[in-house]
This record gives structure tokens, sequence and C-alpha cells, in this order.
């Protein structure tokens, strides 16, 4: 497992794939490292998913990536996913850290923002891929 090092797994709108201004804003503090998975259900909320850790045997989907400035990177991304400081709460998202693994098999403890709302299961998306629809920002 590695642990000397930062890293934030992200399985929606901040993925390269999604046209989105916060995602370019993360660019210049990670590295991406791997396509990689966690154990959880991945849910349909309408314009972003929300992840639900389980150890069911689902998988979600998602890109990994090492942090190279945790304390700036972590600050814009809490306050995009509703769970800054300054955020009311209850928060729909939380960040947690997680076992994430890469395709190569290894073990990575990761950042990620785990969805703490109710869901429905009629949301839930099998393929445990987000697949962003037309005009996703």
């Amino acid at each position: 497992m590695q642990s000397d090092k930062q890293y934030l797994f992200v399985y929606g709108t901040l993925k390269r794939s999604v046209a989105n201004p916060v995602g370019l804003m993360m660019r210049p503090h990670v590295v991406y490292v791997a396509e990689a998975i966690i154990a959880g259900r991945l849910y349909d909320l309408g314009p972003y998913p929300g992840l639900v850790l389980e150890n069911s045997g689902t998988a979600v989907y998602g890109e990994l990536y090492e942090i190279l400035h945790p304390n700036a990177l972590l600050s814009l991304l809490d306050a995009y996913e509703g769970c800054g400081v300054d955020d009311p709460k209850p928060h729909e998202f939380v960040r947690l850290e997680a076992t994430v693994r890469d395709t190569d098999g290894i073990d990575y403890r990761s950042w990620v923002y785990v969805y703490q709302n109710h869901v429905d299961p009629s949301w839930h998306v099998p393929a445990g891929y987000f697949q962003p629809s037309a005009g996703v920002a």
C-alpha cells in the first residue's frame, strides 16, 4: 500500500473527460496516477454522481491522482463539494480516506468524497462508471 504521499480518487465531474472549471483548477495541484476502483455503489444524482462506500462486491470506477499541494487543493475541493468549514451542515458529501486499487492491483489510501444523504435504489448506476450528460459543468 502506498502511504508516503497523499492521493485523491475522483469518479464524477472532476474526471479529465468532463469539462468542469473546478477540474481545470485542480490540475496544477495533482499528477494523474492511474485509472482506479473503489468498493462501493454509484448513484445518479442528476447533474453529478454520488458514491456510497460498501464492501458488497460492487465497484466504482474513477481516476487516481497524487496530490502535490494538499492544503490548497483540499480546501478548493471541500468548497466545491459543499463540505468546507463555512458550508452549512449537514453536508451532502464528506471527504474520507479509503482504499483505492489501481489497474496494476496496487492499493492506495486516498481521499474520496462520499455521498451522505438518502439514496433511492432506482438511482443506482450498476456499471459503476459516471457518464456525464451534455451540459454538465
